[in-house]
Formats: C-alpha cells, sequence, structure tokens
C-alpha cells in the first residue's frame, strides 16, 4: 500500500497478502497501525474519498472498513468533522512474552486418540466396516427428497423434537418389531447420528467417575475409548464362539455399571451370543443394577438366516438400551442411527439431547421414514443380503484356492467383515504391515483385543465385487509368498 497522511504524520500502511481481498487488507493495516501507535488515540483519519484515491480502492470500501473497525471499538466518528482514532482504543493482543507478570497457556484434556479415519478416502480391499455403497438406491432417495421439499410446510422447517421426527420413529417401531424383535413404543425412540453418538449420551446419563464397564474382548474399539474418555473403569470381558463369556460370581465391587455387547454379530469375530449367555447377562445386570448397552451391530445382515431376535426383546426388567444405525444398512455420511431406551432414561436423554446435539437434521428423518415405510428399506436389505453373501463366498473360494494353511477364514454367517485366522505364533501387526505394502488393508485382530489371544485379520468383502476380490486376494497370496512373516 501507499504512504498516506493523517494528522500531519505520515502513515505507512502494509502491503496487501497474497490471496487477501481489499477490505481484508485495508482493514488489517489500519488495525496494526492502532495497535502499534502509529495512529495514536485521538488520531485524525484522511477522509474516505482522500483515502480510497491514496490506496487505489473503491470509495465504498473504505467507508466500509471505517464501519467495521468503529463497531470494532477502533474509530469513532464526529459528524461533520471526521473519523478518529477513539481515546483508549483496543489494543490487539502481543506476544506472551511481552506481557508482565507471566502468561499460563489454558489447559487442554488430552483425548482418546480416534479410530475412525480423518477425511474421506476410497476404501483398498478388503478395509473393514465399509457397506457396499454402490448399491444404495441413490435414484429412489433423490425421488423422496425431492417431494419432501417440494410438499414440506415451513412450520416443519423449524425446531423440532429432541428425540427425532416423529415419523422415522413410528416407521422404526413398527421394523423392528418385526426385524429384530424389539418391544417399544414412539415415546421410547431416539433419532441420533449414529451407535457412537447413542452410546456417548448414555455415558453422559449412567456414568459415574470411575465406574466399571464391561467390553467384549476382543471388541469394538470405538466403544472402548469413548467409555475411557468418561473415565470409566474398563473391564475386558473374553469372547468365544457362544458370545461374551459372562462372569458367574462377582464381588460387589467388581460389578458394572454398564455393560457394552454386540450379542447379534459380535464385532469383530462375528459370532452370535447364545440364548443362555443372553439370559446369564441379564441376570447379571439385574444383581448389578447394571445398564446394558446392546450395539446390534450387523444384526439384518445375514445371510440365508432369519436375524436373531434383539437381546431387548427378552429384557424384563427395562436395563437394555437397543442401538442401531444405518451407516451400515445405507450409507455413512447419512449420519443417521436410533436407540430404543428404557422408560427411565427417557426423560433425562430428552434433557441431554437437548442440551447438546439438540436433534438430527430433519429432512434426512423424514426421507428416510418414507424409504421405510414405502418398503424400499425392507427391499434394500434384502438386495444387500443377496449381494453380500455372493462376494462372502468369492472371498471365502479364492483364500481356499490360494491362502490355504496361511489363511483360515471363520464361519460367521453374516455382516459386513469376516476374520481371517492366521497360524498361531504368527504376528499379525506383521502380516498387515506386508499386505498393506501391496496395497491391501487387513486389521490385525490385535488391534481390537484388550488381552493377547489367536492372531488374525478383519477382512471386510462387502464394499467389492468379485473381480476385486479375485484380485487383490491374488495380491495377498503374492505378497505372503514372498515375505518370511
Amino acid at each position: 500500500m501507499t504512504k498516506g497522511k493523517s494528522g500531519g504524520r505520515a502513515l505507512h500502511l502494509a502491503a496487501a497478502a497474497q490471496g487477501q481481498g481489499r477490505f481484508a487488507t485495508l482493514y488489517a493495516s489500519l488495525r496494526q497501525a492502532i495497535a502499534e501507535g502509529r495512529l495514536p488515540a485521538g488520531a485524525r483519519l484522511p477522509s474516505t474519498r482522500d483515502l480510497a484515491k491514496q490506496e487505489a480502492v473503491a470509495r465504498g470500501t473504505v467507508i466500509a472498513v471505517f464501519e467495521q473497525l468503529s463497531a470494532d471499538g477502533f474509530l469513532t466518528s464526529r459528524t461533520g468533522d471526521g473519523t478518529y482514532v477513539r481515546a483508549a482504543p483496543v489494543q490487539i493482543l502481543k506476544p506472551a512474552a511481552d506481557h508482565r507478570g507471566g502468561f499460563r497457556k489454558p489447559s487442554i484434556r488430552t483425548p482418546q486418540s480416534s479410530p475412525f479415519p480423518v477425511g474421506a478416502s476410497e476404501p483398498r480391499p478388503f478395509r473393514a466396516n465399509v457397506p457396499a455403497i454402490d448399491l444404495f438406491p441413490r435414484a429412489i432417495w433423490g425421488r423422496l427428497a425431492g417431494r419432501y421439499w417440494r410438499e414440506v410446510s415451513p412450520r416443519k422447517l423449524g425446531d423440532s423434537d429432541p428425540r427425532g421426527h416423529i415419523g422415522l420413529r413410528e416407521a422404526l417401531v413398527e421394523y423392528l418389531a418385526v426385524s429384530r424383535g424389539v418391544r417399544s413404543e414412539v415415546g421410547r425412540v431416539f433419532i441420533v447420528p449414529g451407535t457412537q453418538a447413542a452410546l456417548d449420551l448414555i455415558c453422559r446419563a449412567v456414568l459415574e467417575p470411575n465406574g466399571t464397564v464391561w467390553v467384549e474382548d476382543p471388541g469394538y474399539v470405538g466403544a472402548r475409548q469413548l467409555v475411557r474418555q468418561w473415565g470409566a473403569t474398563v473391564v475386558p470381558i473374553p469372547v468365544d464362539d457362544e458370545g461374551m463369556r459372562v462372569p458367574k460370581d462377582v464381588p460387589v465391587s467388581q460389578r458394572p455399571r454398564l455393560v457394552l455387547v454386540t450379542p447379534a454379530h459380535q464385532s469383530p469375530l462375528g459370532v452370535t451370543m447364545s440364548l443362555p449367555r443372553r439370559h446369564a447377562l441379564l441376570d447379571q445386570a439385574r444383581r448389578a443394577g447394571a445398564w446394558i448397552f446392546e450395539d446390534d451391530y450387523d444384526g439384518e445382515l445375514r445371510y440365508g438366516l432369519r436375524p436373531l431376535s434383539a437381546l431387548q426383546g427378552i429384557d424384563l426388567d427395562g436395563c437394555v438400551i437397543h442401538a442401531g444405525t444405518f451407516s451400515k444398512t445405507l450409507l455413512p455420511s447419512l449420519r443417521l442411527g436410533y436407540m430404543v431406551v428404557p422408560d427411565r432414561l427417557v426423560e433425562p436423554l430428552m434433557s441431554m439431547m437437548s442440551l447438546t446435539l439438540r436433534f438430527v437434521a430433519p429432512m434426512e428423518q423424514a426421507v428416510l421414514a418414507e424409504f421405510i415405510s414405502l418398503g424400499h428399506f425392507g427391499r434394500h436389505i434384502r438386495r444387500l443380503q443377496e449381494a453380500y453373501a455372493t462376494r462372502h463366498a468369492m472371498l471365502r473360494s479364492e483364500c481356499n484356492r490360494l491362502l490355504s494353511g496361511s489363511i483360515e477364514l471363520s464361519t460367521a454367517a453374516a455382516g459386513l467383515d469376516v476374520v481371517g485366522w492366521l497360524p498361531r505364533g504368527t504376528s499379525d501387526v506383521a502380516v498387515s504391515r506386508t499386505l498393506m505394502s501391496s496395497g491391501i488393508e487387513a486389521r490385525p485382530l490385535s488391534h481390537y483385543r484388550v488381552r493377547r489371544g489367536r492372531p488374525g485379520l478383519l477382512l471386510g468383502a462387502a464394499a467389492f465385487d468379485e473381480v476385486a476380490i479375485r484380485g487383490a486376494v491374488s495380491r495377498m497370496a503374492a505378497a505372503l509368498e514372498n515375505s518370511d512373516r
């Protein structure tokens, strides 16, 4: 910028920063001159017309800058007399070293590291927990969304019930009763951004400092890290072919406040919790006065078999919170999930939702309500089941053909993923790194464990077609053959 005069003094304004607009440059330059004292209190600024000419900017830009600096407390105008620096201008903060008496930086509560990816990236075989986005019925969804915006009344575009869109909650009550055996009423259904958000709300409502939380081992890392963030004491409970091995005799001091479990399709092993284990867990919760958070992970995605009823359906004491998400059945980016809660939690959670999330975007909820009510969701689930069965069969066939003796796939017949067991004594972390160098994503099973256990890899086949699966298994075989593991 050029030199200007103010109050008889030469005023040097900073040059424009690259990529910075004229308003922002002039505003920052004048503010800096005031803060550094080059424009002292009481100094008169040039007229807007003169400054615009000196700086080669439009007069309207200068007027807007003066108005903003006046609003920010730096300038004051005198009618018929001009614009002046205020008698006590607001000072821009200087570096901490310039302050007398020292400076303390605000503290930060160190969060648990997130297991979720930051930013979008194209999934590579065999990234786990990724649905078949290519099968999402975009045309149908687009028609329903367009109709919503054409017909919605203005009064429905304001605030919403913290529990969510009434139409979606009504549709879920009916759908979950038929598909998952969940017993509920509309008032006990909450729409949330996903299972992780549901668990966060439950932690806020029921966890006490240093409260004990039982988690599956191996289990869902995101849930484990979240409850630790709330100051809970995490107790890993082993999982076998019948699900969580529920402890029988638990001292009062070690009884849980909250139990996290995936009974329909255990994450990551894919096993189903047996009926005796379910009753044992409910009995332990009754004795301890504990809440059970039932994550219905992949509960609907079973191939050739009817999904088992939810744990919530056999709960007679009102201690099970049933949670699910549409991230795995529709789209991760949709950010819609739900939870069905016991009566005692309705009022506390409504207050909690109102204070934190407020509510989830109503438009997506309304469209999803129509999508379910018109039968599109049921048809989509059946299409996914058929596609996933085909893709898993291809993965199993190719692994048996090319990786026999190196990887043994589990027998689970549900969900997005399958465990590939490795020979005992193998480092699944080392194998995962070897495969990554060949462009294969296969997360080591040890990532999900608290205690050591049999090595394995979690392989996701749902998001990849048969050609991609065949090529990826071939690359796996070549990478493992060329490594010493």
